[in-house]
């Protein structure tokens, strides 16, 4: 696909709306829509008001199999937006169309785990800086646009998956592992932006060794949180009315830390 081509599964007028009284949410845009991360923090966020999700990835057959995913759990209107990569002018643009569509509610970004295909066949493996360029920088000029844009409508939710830093064991991803954490790294400074004008930001920062992304072995995989594990830990603080922070860090698992860590205090 060209630059800035985009994909519509469905599409429609999307109306200025916010988070409920009860926590339903009727707006998500997705960035990393091959992420299983955040594919389940959507689903985990279906209700009676959620109409509208806006996906973004820049592999055209993830973005396709994200979007329909999501169609598939139920939500009537979903738009999925193609961005190229190393491009931050196209990517910041993608960002800005979903947001011009009307108010989001909730953002969910996600370093998106290597195509499957680049494990299995040796003629598709990327490129260790093509794939950091994808899932590093592309995520964080992403993310940084999107604290914008959360900031000018006054109001809003970003969800970050990342990591908690540690040392990482030789048999994950270790690009992977990288990029999610210098991500956790970056939190303080999305969540800075997303803040001063009422957004708020929640990190949801994941023992490597325990997500699933991390590994492609089976025997490694069983012993990892499921994506509805991580979704259903993190969905009742997106929604939640009363804001407390600008930016809550959830360690995952919980039985890492007992309570919810928390930063970025005024």
């Amino acid at each position: 696909p060209g630059s800035g081509r985009s994909l519509l599964v469905e599409s429609c007028t999307a109306v200025v709306t916010v988070i409920d009284g009860v926590g339903n949410v009727s707006s998500v845009l997705v960035v990393g829509a091959a992420n299983p991360l955040c594919l389940a923090t959507v689903d985990r966020l279906v209700g009676p008001r959620l109409s509208r999700v806006y996906a973004l990835d820049s592999n055209p057959d993830s973005l396709t199999r994200g979007a329909q995913r999501i169609h598939d759990y139920g939500v009537p209107n979903v738009s999925a937006t193609w961005y190229p990569s190393r491009d931050p002018v196209a990517q910041r643009a993608a960002v800005a169309g979903a947001f011009d569509n009307g108010d989001i509610d909730v953002v969910v970004i996600g370093p998106s785990p290597r195509i499957e295909t680049a494990r299995t066949d040796p003629t598709a493996i990327e490129d260790d800086t093509e794939y950091l360029e994808r899932a590093l920088i592309d995520i964080v000029n992403l993310a940084g646009q999107c604290a914008t844009s959360i900031a000018q409508q006054g109001h809003g939710v970003i969800t970050l998956f990342t990591h908690t830093p540690r040392r990482v064991s030789s048999d994950l991803d270790h690009d992977y592992c990288a990029a999610m954490a210098a991500l956790h790294l970056l939190a303080p400074s999305i969540a800075k932006v997303a803040s001063a004008n009422g957004g708020k930001t929640i990190c949801a920062a994941i023992d490597p060794a325990r997500d699933p992304n991390a590994t492609a072995d089976p025997a490694k995989r069983s012993a990892t949180m499921s994506p509805l594990e991580v979704a259903s830990e993190l969905v009742p603080a997106i929604v939640a009315r009363k804001k407390r922070r600008d930016l809550d860090v959830i360690v995952l698992p919980r039985s890492l830390r007992h309570s919810t860590l928390r930063i970025g205090r005024r």
